[in-house]
């Protein structure tokens, strides 16, 4: 039992600037390839590309707004494109693996990220076999919107662990995932954010890093 969390039993994890910490350029060769991708491939001019998708990032999922902009836009040819990039400068965490795997209870991770992402980050950093649970979206959860911040995703997640709002804590590093948590009953932890948050409702507690969470609640 962890002490501000008895009621806890399953922990929903993200996977990206959630598990590991935001120093790496891995994000920032991934869009700029794939603003190259969306030129080469449907002709969208870089600078138009960058405008569309803060907009399309205002609404959820990246890649909703880009599949209703361009229907016939090619998701798994994209993921195989981004998947080819390397992450050799993620920093991999030990404390975060021993840590991960003693906390008690059911561990879930909770990616918008493809399957062969969500594998090859686990494998990368040391946590292959830390869940019981990891739930990533496929092309058809992309069109249906059904990613987070969706609530319906959240309540199968709940509906399949066999728990309450109040028995799970969710750990993110975006807000508006964050947002969906709060209203289903869940604890929420925000980390990785450069900007205070903890006014915000749905804003429980706020860390600098996960690891940081764990440092101060598994510190033996």
């Amino acid at each position: 039992m962890i002490q501000g969390y008895e009621k806890v039993n399953t922990w929903i994890f993200d996977l990206d600037h959630t598990l590991y910490p935001n120093t790496s350029s891995w994000e920032k060769r991934a869009f700029g390839q794939f603003f190259e991708y969306i030129e080469k491939m449907y002709g969208i001019p870089e600078s138009e590309g960058r405008v569309l998708a803060k907009e399309f990032n205002k609404h959820g999922f990246y890649l909703g707004g880009w599949l209703d902009h361009i229907p016939q836009f090619d998701v798994h040819h994209w993921w195989k494109e981004i998947d080819a990039i390397h992450i050799r400068d993620i920093e991999v965490c030990t404390l975060t693996q021993e840590k991960l795997k003693q906390l008690p209870g059911n561990k879930v991770l909770f990616t918008n990220g493809h399957p062969t992402h969500a594998e090859k980050f686990l494998k990368h950093l040391g946590l292959t076999h830390h869940f019981d649970e990891v739930i990533s979206i496929d092309i058809e959860d992309v069109r249906q919107k059904r990613f987070k911040p969706n609530p319906d995703i959240y309540l199968e997640i709940m509906e399949r662990m066999k728990v309450k709002g109040e028995n799970c804590a969710m750990f993110e590093d975006n807000l508006s995932n964050l947002v969906t948590a709060h209203k289903l009953g869940m604890n929420t932890v925000l980390v990785n954010q450069p900007e205070c948050h903890r006014h915000l409702p749905h804003v429980h507690v706020q860390y600098d890093t996960f690891t940081d969470w764990l440092k101060m609640h598994m510190p033996k």
